[in-house]
């Protein structure tokens, strides 16, 4: 919160990273995924807490995921997959129902070459919006294998211009997620790890 002193969020901005140091030097660790909330936004004050997330966190390899659409709108996209790439952070492509402002298109490009991030939150139409007790009743999807397979050109293309892509299930229902993991991971002809 933006209430909180400055100290304090230095402070646990230092403990995150020094908690995270073992998994960087034995070189476990994917990436920080950072999720702006859906309210923040794209301005130019908005850009510079961006930009200061890169400080706050150095040395780390971060993905971020935006979640209000005017971050990704036609007339500022160039200059925020610019910043993204000065900041060398990761774009999170994500899969969405669509039609909410939180819901974004699926933007599939590399920002930062060694790592790329496809983040699946299902197509549950009718909760996404919702006030519900659970995230598990807004992530309540199960894709269908023809949903998957919408995702195995652009996860290629990715995998082509990035070191790595590293595709994320938030789809927590039941085995949702399990299932749809493995099967992404057979259209794909990869062979996943647990």
């Amino acid at each position: 919160s933006e209430r909180l002193p400055e100290a304090i969020h230095r402070a646990c901005d230092r403990w995150f990273v020094e908690a995270v140091g073992p998994l960087v030097a034995a070189g476990k660790l994917g990436c920080v995924l950072l999720q702006l909330p859906p309210d923040l936004d794209a301005t130019r004050g908005n850009a510079r807490k961006v930009e200061a997330l890169r400080e706050r966190f150095p040395g780390l390899p971060l993905a971020l995921e935006f979640r209000h659409a005017s971050w990704l709108a036609d007339d500022r996209r160039a200059r925020v997959l610019d910043l993204l790439r000065g900041c060398r952070m990761s774009l999170v492509a994500v899969d969405t129902p669509g039609g909410a402002i939180s819901a974004l298109p699926p933007v599939c490009v590399v920002t930062e070459p060694s790592l790329t991030v496809v983040r699946f939150h299902g197509r549950n139409r009718g909760m996404w919006s919702a006030r519900v007790d659970t995230a598990a009743e807004r992530f309540d999807h199960l894709y269908s294998e023809d949903e998957l397979a919408e995702w195995v050109p652009p996860i290629r293309k990715l995998s082509g211009e990035a070191g790595q892509v590293h595709a994320l299930m938030n789809n927590c229902t039941y085995n949702a997620a399990q299932l749809n993991g493995y099967g992404l991971g057979a259209l794909l002809g990869e062979q996943l790890r647990d």
